[in-house]
């Protein structure tokens, strides 16, 4: 209607229409109302899905004042443009969009919303053209080069603007506009924009970066347009290069992961492997290194530059050289400066890319002092960064900056650390007592440690409130505790030593010991108190509760030192504890370790020749007499001056220890046999059966605990599939109705439990238990396991059960979530595959899949769907066309004698014939399949949208 009033020169009527809708929806909630508010948004959609509004919005562009009509304007050119682009002349489209360009360029005071849609309808007309190759960036990009070398603040932030938009479009196919086109379309456009395309705008940025960095002062304007290109800088350099030859699926995974190392092709190499580059953002990071925001950006170019890897190295020696260069400029700009707190996270992360992504060899490569000052600055950092995260717990700040540049820094440790190829062993023992030295002290109270002092040295009184709103200790610092574990078992003769001295006081089982002691007469002094003064006023725990904090750190670093996390694995004895105390063995008497570890109320020090004792039985004895102490205190009623946390770390602390030195398991080490397993799952299965099958569930309690039997019985079922070893022999008992293993002397088998389990599941579904979504998932991804494994036993099934199979799949593909669609098409391939091999007309399964053809024909040519399915409805359809080339045909024609428009019907015939023109007459060969795909890719593109169009 719209297009029709706008083509009769009444586009005045529909921009006045589209402003007084504009302004119903931006006026306040109290002065419309709810149906008011429907009719204006259904007046933009409806000019939004209009046939060719093209001229309409142009006109609405050139000469409406109203920002949303505009915002609209832009959206429905847009959308129209792809909708349509089969349609259209190719001279119309390149018009279309120099006009949208053209406009934003003579408009600098759009408002900011307004002018990024209008610059992504043009990434998308860039997108969509580099289909057919019709659009290229070339001449945008030349558009952009004079845009800055203008010199205009104002026109170099449009400039930066067109080719964020670009960038953005382009960089990943779930972030990008909806515009109807398979994953695989995005990431074949991605492939060939980041060539090339992305490396023209990286050169641009860093054309911009370098004459502003040359500038002494700069204006807030000029400030402001510095920020915005390396903003840019970073997202081109945070850019997820996508590989060649990946599939749908991978795509999806590939591009959802969050820590994006810079992996650029070959073609890149001359670009980022000039020093100068390097160099450059350097030198941006100490210019502007005091401003929060734009220090932000700088440290994270220079993190993603930290982690380049892949083919843009032509060899090891170009590695050793990049890497070499990038640790001179990092310890250039870190050495001999108060970092800031904003730099934290950008520097730890820097360093945890060098060590994470470069190659032991080419660390240890570089020149020797280079790699030495390099460790020791990371030494230096480590232990800074502790010193301030344990600050940052003690005035329970909101953002725990140096918290997570402190674990960062900890984790690329045990990244060198663990390494014993590359480096000797203890090459890194003076660095691992540096590091565990310093959390000790920051978890001790004064005098010998410095928890709970302020910066300005000043103890805080306020920890207790605070740590009874956090989480367990236990929890939160896990992995802190577990790299200082390793890093003190690495420097097992300094944490674990042998002597006890005033000296050696650091050490943690003097500490642990001297500890203990303290606690056991600060006790025994409480008890004589009362004792002689059983009315007098309550006592000062302050002592108390600095002995019980310093106890608490001591046995959580002591349980992690002496054990590790075994979360799922056989728990053993860290290797270096074991060679720590094999090298000191001759030095042990066996009878004084056993008599300090069975007598916990001694202090160690008081048994004759305690020096000869095992330092890990030391360890574990000073534990022991914690608990002792805490054991006396309670029968001395002292219970109200005991740690309840102490006694859960004791408990904690045992537990662990036991499970690793004690407890071990030797059958943990077997393997369980498979047919054991299958039998034991059959029998399982039978015996339900016999208890289930024919039962009335009357309430709603008894459908909940069939659900969960069923979602149960099905992920048994699915994982028995999904085993790598599973042993798919051929199997036929369960269809000839007989007891799986009856009758039989060979042995159970994978098949022979999923099958039988399928039989029972199948009458058990209902379209009410289907409205479980996690149980309705896991059936339909078992019936899809079954059909593509053993497709040939479908036809073979009851004819009740078959048809509850077949309806199950139409159900899942018309009804159900776009995951449970896709399943069932992907269940339809190998299906309709074994009707082609067997060659066979006149059964069921033929007829089913005749159907089926109808369905996934509608599902591509007339409904929308997620495009994520394409390649899923496609691979089933070309099998499908294949098994029923008549059928196709007469589907074809029905739908274009629908066509009234004459031009659409030609556009329409021309796209059917040139889908099938790779593959006539269709037949199940893979090469031909692929060129079917391909072809169908372009006809979802060209035919997607435009029999939608209202």
């Amino acid at each position: 209607m719209m297009a029709a009033a706008a083509a009769a020169g009444g586009a005045p009527e529909v921009i006045a229409q589209l402003e007084n809708a504009a302004k119903v929806l931006m006026a306040p909630p109290s002065m419309v109302n709810n149906e008011q508010r429907q009719h204006a948004e259904h007046i933009f959609l409806s000019f939004r899905k209009s046939k060719s509004p093209f001229a309409v919005c142009k006109h609405i562009l050139e000469t409406s004042k109203v920002d949303y009509v505009l915002f609209q304007a832009a959206t429905a050119i847009m959308e129209a443009v792809v909708r349509e682009w089969i349609l259209l002349e190719k001279t119309s489209i390149e018009s279309l969009r120099t006009f949208l360009l053209t406009y934003v360029l003579q408009r600098p005071n759009l408002q900011k919303y307004v002018r990024e849609q209008i610059l992504l309808a043009v990434a998308v007309i860039v997108k969509r053209g580099s289909l057919d190759k019709s659009i290229d960036c070339k001449s945008i990009f030349h558009e952009v080069s004079q845009l800055i070398s203008s010199g205009n603040p104002t026109v170099q932030t449009l400039a930066c603007s067109i080719l964020t938009a670009l960038l953005s479009e382009f960089s990943s196919s779930s972030k990008t506009s909806n515009i109807g086109l398979s994953m695989e379309f995005h990431g074949n456009c991605k492939r060939i924009f980041q060539e090339d395309d992305l490396r023209q705008i990286f050169m641009l940025t860093v054309e911009v970066l370098q004459e502003f960095s040359r500038r002494e002062n700069l204006n807030a304007q000029m400030s402001s347009v510095f920020q915005r290109y390396l903003a840019l800088a970073n997202q081109v350099l945070s850019w997820n290069f996508l590989p060649p030859n990946l599939g749908r699926h991978y795509i999806a995974m590939f591009e959802s992961s969050q820590n994006v190392m810079l992996k650029p092709t070959e073609s890149w190499r001359e670009t980022l492997l000039d020093s100068r580059v390097m160099e450059l953002f350097f030198t941006v990071h100490r210019k502007i290194r005091e401003d929060t925001d734009m220090a932000q950006d700088s440290l994270q170019c220079l993190a993603q530059l930290a982690s380049l890897h892949g083919p843009v190295f032509p060899d090891e020696g170009s590695q050793v050289d990049y890497l070499a260069h990038f640790i001179e400029g990092l310890l250039n700009t870190i050495n001999g400066i108060e970092i800031e707190d904003s730099e934290a996270v950008g520097i730890s992360s820097i360093i945890s890319n060098l060590i994470t992504v470069f190659p032991r060899n080419i660390l240890t490569a570089i020149p020797n002092e280079l790699f030495s000052s390099f460790v020791n600055c990371l030494a230096h950092l480590t232990c800074s960064f502790g010193r301030s995260a344990a600050l940052e717990e003690v005035l329970d700040k909101d953002d725990m900056v140096y918290m997570e540049a402190y674990d960062k820094l900890l984790e690329s440790w045990l990244t060198l650390v663990q390494d014993d190829k590359h480096f000797h062993k203890g090459f890194f023992t003076q660095h691992a007592v540096q590091v565990f030295n310093s959390y000790i002290q920051c978890h001790l109270a004064a005098p010998d440690g410095t928890r709970n002092l302020t910066a300005n040295g000043v103890a805080s009184r306020e920890e207790e409130e605070i740590s009874e709103l956090q989480e367990d200790d236990r929890d939160q610092f896990c992995d802190q505790l577990a790299s200082v574990g390793m890093l003190g078992r690495i420097a097992a003769e300094h944490c674990i030593p042998l002597l006890t001295s005033e000296v050696m006081l650091l050490f943690i089982r003097s500490l642990l010991e001297d500890r203990v002691t303290r606690l056991h007469g600060q006790l025994q002094r409480h008890q004589q108190q009362l004792l002689a003064s059983p009315a007098s006023g309550s006592i000062d725990n302050k002592v108390l509760d600095d002995l019980y904090e310093d106890i608490h750190w001591l046995i959580l670093v002591t349980g992690y030192l002496l054990a590790n996390d075994t979360q799922g694995e056989t728990p053993l004895i860290p290797p270096e504890v074991m060679e720590y105390s094999i090298k000191h063995s001759a030095e042990v008497d066996i009878n004084t370790t056993l008599q300090i570890l069975g007598s916990p109320g001694e202090k160690a020090s008081s048994i004759p020749g305690y020096n000869r004792t095992d330092s890990v039985i030391r360890l574990l004895s000073a534990i022991l007499r914690v608990s002792e102490v805490e054991s006396r205190a309670i029968r001395a009623n002292l219970t109200h001056l005991l740690s309840p946390q102490m006694g859960k770390d004791i408990v904690w602390f045992l537990k662990r220890w036991a499970k690793t030195y004690l407890l071990v398991d030797e059958k943990l080490y077997d393997q369980a046999k498979a047919m054991n397993l299958y039998e034991a799952c059959l029998t399982l299965l039978q015996v339900y059966s016999k208890n289930n099958l024919g039962r009335q569930r009357i309430d709603v309690t008894a459908e909940e605990d069939q659900y969960q039997d069923l979602l149960l019985i099905m992920e048994l079922l699915t994982n028995l599939l999904s085993k790598e070893f599973i042993d798919f022999s051929d199997t036929d008992e369960v269809f000839r109705g007989h007891e799986p293993g009856q009758g039989t002397n060979r042995s159970v088998s994978a098949a022979d439990v999923v099958l039988y389990g399928v039989n029972l599941v199948l009458p058990l579904m209902s379209q009410d238990l289907l409205k479980f979504p996690s149980l309705c998932n896991q059936y339909y991804k078992l019936i899809t396991f079954i059909c593509e494994i053993f497709p040939e036993k479908i036809p073979q099934l009851p004819e009740d059960l078959f048809k509850s199979l077949m309806y199950s799949l139409e159900l899942g593909m018309s009804s159900m979530s776009s995951e449970v669609c896709q399943l069932c098409l992907e269940a339809v391939t190998p299906l309709a595959e074994q009707c082609a091999k067997a060659q066979e007309t006149d059964t069921t399964l033929f007829l089913a899949t005749r159907h089926f053809l109808k369905m996934v024909f509608d599902m591509l040519v007339l409904q929308k769907h997620n495009t994520e399915m394409t390649t899923a409805a496609g691979e089933a359809f070309y099998t499908l066309v294949c098994l029923h080339q008549t059928e196709y045909s007469e589907l074809v024609e029905t739908l274009l004698s629908t066509q009234q428009d004459p031009v659409i019907y030609q556009r329409l015939a021309d796209a059917f014939n040139k889908l099938t023109a790779s593959s006539t007459p269709p037949t199940l060969d893979r090469k031909q399949k692929m060129a079917f795909l391909k072809s169908l890719e372009e006809f979802m593109a060209n035919v997607g949208g435009l029999l939608c169009v209202k």
